[in-house]
């Protein structure tokens, strides 16, 4: 199984809301969502995370964790909650919610 595409969804009525949808070759679909800074985070997905993951298993958390670590997350603070703490949180939550 592959990922095959990563989309943002956003709502000018909900702008502190943002929810991700991670598409598989399987036709699975998982949900994250995040708060807070949405337009960074969405920004982030796009440039940077999603060309790293578009392809990959997403059955392997773990793996996908550690390859999103150089792209996002806040270092030092991450720790309190390491999947909710920037653009990792709504990435990282389809994939548990699929396969964890």
């Amino acid at each position: 199984m592959k990922i095959t595409k990563i989309e943002t969804i956003s709502l000018g009525s909900r702008a502190t809301l943002i929810w991700v949808r991670i598409h598989t070759d399987e036709g699975l679909v998982g949900l994250g969502e995040s708060w807070f800074g949405c337009a960074a985070i969405e920004a982030d997905i796009h440039d940077r995370v999603a060309p790293a993951l578009l392809g990959q298993d997403p059955s392997r958390i773990e793996a996908l964790n550690r390859q999103m670590r150089p792209y996002v997350g806040f270092g030092k603070v991450e720790h309190i909650n390491p999947n909710n703490m920037s653009s990792k949180g709504p990435l990282v939550t389809p994939a548990v919610f699929l396969f964890g």
